[in-house]
């Protein structure tokens, strides 16, 4: 059987920025550049409900975030954190 791929666009996600994704989409994780916080949340500002709260994040550490979007939601950053998240 061969080996399971993936393929995911990347996105950079400025310090303390914001990034949107809608119903249909999926994210497979983020990679991050500099440390922080990361919340994932309900909404296109993600200020809905929180599916992830107030993740510390580690510069140069893959965090793996498989979510099938169902929703409107959005990766917020915050702390001064920075990085890539790879989504489809």
């Amino acid at each position: 059987m061969p080996p399971v791929q993936e393929l995911f666009t990347p996105a950079a996600i400025a310090a303390n920025g914001t990034r949107a994704f809608t119903q249909g989409q999926g994210i497979g994780g983020f990679l991050c550049t500099v440390g922080g916080v990361l919340n994932l949340g309900l909404g296109s500002d993600g200020s809905g409900t929180k599916l992830v709260n107030t993740l510390n994040v580690t510069a140069g550490i893959y965090y793996p975030l498989p979510t099938s979007v169902g929703a409107d939601m959005a990766i917020v950053l915050s702390g001064n954190a920075a990085g890539t998240v790879f989504y489809v």
